[in-house]
This record gives C-alpha cells, structure tokens and sequence, in this order.
C-alpha cells in the first residue's frame, strides 16, 4: 500500500463528446501510478434571471458514463464533480467566474444533473472501489443563500458526498457576501446586511458538518521558491484552512495547479509567462515538488483524501490529456516524480 496522501488527476471536459479519449488518458495515468481520478463535467450557464443551464452542452451522460466504467474496471477509486460555467466562459467570451451563480440547487440543478449523476455513479459501486461525489463546486453565492436546500441532496448510499468551496467561503467578511448583494439588487431584493450574512455563514456551516469531505480550491498565495519553502507554506495554509471547517467532514484538496508564472496568484491563467519568462518552468516543477513534499508529511490534515491536480490545457502539468497546442508544459522531471510518489512503499 502506498504511504503517501493518494493523488487525483481531473478529468475535465465541456463538450458532448468530450471524454472520447478517456481511455488515452486513463492508461497513461494507470502507468504512473495514480489510483484515483476526478471527472470534472461541465455544462453550460446561461446567465439570465433566472439562471438556465443547458445540459446538451455538455458531456454526454453516455460517454460520461462509459468513461467512469473504464476507470472503475481499470482499479481507480472516482471523485465525480460536476460543474457549472457561463456561457461565455464555455464560449470564447469574456471569462465569469461561477462564483457568483444565483440559484438554489433544487429544481433544474438536481433533477438534472445532480441525480442522474449519482444514480450513474452509485451503478458502479464495488468491493474496494471508493465513489465520490461533489455536490456541487465554488458555487459560493449559491450556498450561502440557499444552504437548507443544498442539504436536501444529500442521500444515504454507497457515495461519499461532498461540496468544494474557497478559501474565503467560510469568512464573515468575505467578497462573497458583495457577490451575493450584487446579484440579490440586480433581482430587486435587499443587500443582506452583516448580521445577516453571518447568520448565513453559521447555516452553511450546518449543510457542510453534515457531508464526508470538504474540498477546497487550494491555490495560496506562496513565495517559496524551493520545494521545500513551498512545501511549509501550503502546510500552513491547509492547516489554516482545515481549522475553518466545522466538525464532522474531512479536509480535501479538490484543485491544485499552477497558471502562470506568478507563484503568488497560483491560480492566475497566463500560459505564455511560463515559456516567455525565464526559468519559469523550472519554478513550476519546485511548485509541484514542494507540493507533493508538503502531501508526503500531512497525514494529521489531509487524512488520506486525495488532493486533486487541476489539469484544463497548460495546466495539465503531466501531458496526460493531450490538450492541443500545449505540449510544452509537459514536464518529464514531474512525470517521474509523480510516478515516485505514487509507488512509494509498494513492493518492487
């Protein structure tokens, strides 16, 4: 049995026809050594009062189902997450950040894809194979106003159930709350006040002490630049973050990954300042070694959860996906650290 905290490669895809090449993908993982995998489905927001999501644009179920039948055939544990993006995120427009999304997840979001995907997922259950399921990810407004009903997916059965959320989610004084105030007055209702929001805080507390897990999107501001300054600092901040939750749900990692060049906004996207500034990859691969150092030495916070790599085009650090146009941030140093880490303990 491997030591180490176990790692996720995400599996992200946006079109209907977006897992086609799972089984590409899920061989290469297999040959370094992961035991789990994040599917990541995302489907299409259009961003309206109220909100619509339309799920033909998105992966197909079948595919999608296909698509986990072969991870769970080829020995890997699954986290199942599915997401939600604007329109014109998904469609080369201006980028919107899902965080704001005002809707309560009964109705369209469950019937949808909330149910259906845990009914595909509970249909692979087997002896030694772990399913999870996300409810929901940096849904951030969504929760906070509407908590009690997000408690309401959560279901006895063979899933683990969590949710994902950000660093700031569980603060009082968060920029969620200015999120959540900007969209409450574009739909003509009162701003929530201080009081309020902490009100909501405490509630949204209540749904979370009642999942498995909660994931967070693990992107600390750090400096480093050395494996191992990079390695305390994530341990400082998981430390920090895991001592928000309530009791009750583990501490995860649900995304991990780096953008850019600027080690201080991890998840920042600017592909070109990791070729055009010099030695940028080399303080990439130290990134991800010091992460990988920091998982080797938290077993009191991470528990064994697997700590998820975010992988959309140059962040897929490995090359597993193939993302056109972006084979130079493969990383072969990483490559074979990973596979390392993944084998550390098992008999050769």
């Amino acid at each position: 049995m491997n030591v180490n905290p176990p790692l996720s490669y995400s599996l992200p895809a946006w079109t209907s026809d977006g897992y086609a090449m799972h089984k590409t993908w899920l061989d290469d993982l297999k040959s370094l050594g992961f035991s789990w995998v994040t599917f990541t489905p995302t489907y299409l927001v259009y961003d309206r009062v109220p909100m619509r999501i339309d799920v033909a644009r998105g992966p197909a179920f079948a595919q999608l189902a296909e698509a986990m039948r072969y991870a769970v055939d080829s020995g890997f544990h699954v986290r199942l997450e599915p997401h939600l993006d604007f329109e014109t995120t998904l469609t080369g427009g201006p980028y919107e950040w899902r965080r704001r999304m005002y809707f309560s997840p009964l109705g369209q979001y469950s019937d949808e894809i909330v149910r259906p995907l845990m009914a595909m997922l509970g249909s692979m259950a087997r002896v030694g194979t772990h399913l999870e399921f996300t409810l929901g990810s940096e849904l951030d407004v969504s929760i906070a106003e509407y908590s009690t009903e997000w408690a309401k997916l959560i279901t006895k059965g063979s899933l683990s159930l969590g949710h994902k959320i950000n660093h700031d989610s569980l603060e009082s004084n968060s920029p969620v709350r200015d999120a959540l105030n900007a969209v409450r007055v574009r739909r003509g209702l009162s701003p929530a006040g201080r009081t309020e929001y902490r009100a909501k805080v405490r509630d949204l507390g209540t749904y979370l002490s009642q999942l498995d897990y909660v994931a967070f999107s693990f992107y600390p501001a750090v400096k480093g630049p050395t494996p191992a300054g990079f390695a305390a600092e994530f341990s400082k901040r998981a430390t920090e973050l895991s001592g928000k939750l309530p009791p009750g749900p583990a501490f995860a990692i649900g995304e991990f990954g780096l953008g850019s060049s600027d080690v201080s906004r991890p998840y920042h996207s600017d592909a070109m300042t990791l070729l055009n500034i010099p030695g940028s990859l080399d303080v990439r691969c130290n990134y991800y070694l010091g992460f990988l150092d920091f998982l080797r030495k938290s077993g009191d916070v991470v528990k064994g959860r697997a700590a998820a790599f975010w992988t959309v085009t140059h962040f897929d650090f490995l090359g597993a996906l193939g993302w056109p146009g972006n084979e130079a941030f493969r990383d072969d140093r990483l490559r074979q650290a990973i596979y390392e880490y993944n084998t550390e303990g098992l008999p050769t």
